[in-house]
């Protein structure tokens, strides 16, 4: 059985906590695994990427990995 969207959601922020970084990107296969699924449907991409606002977390899904960062000004840019 899938995990759950809860589930994956509190892993990641779990794996960001652990590796003290605000922001991780991940191959396909890897967020895969972390799902625990071998396919993800849009609309739940769509639902982890809304559970995961509750960390203020925000998820981009690229075309080679996946990018979850923290909403937070980590890397301020002096203009």
């Amino acid at each position: 059985m899938a995990k759950s969207i809860q589930s994956i959601s509190s892993d990641i922020n779990e794996l960001i906590r652990k590796n003290g970084n605000e922001g991780i990107t991940l191959k396909w296969d890897q967020f895969y695994e972390i799902c625990d699924r071998d396919r993800i449907a849009d609309v739940i991409m769509e639902k982890i990427s809304s559970h995961l606002k509750k960390y203020d977390l925000y998820i981009i899904y690229g075309n080679n990995h996946v990018i979850i960062i923290r909403d937070f000004c980590w890397n301020p840019v002096t203009l």
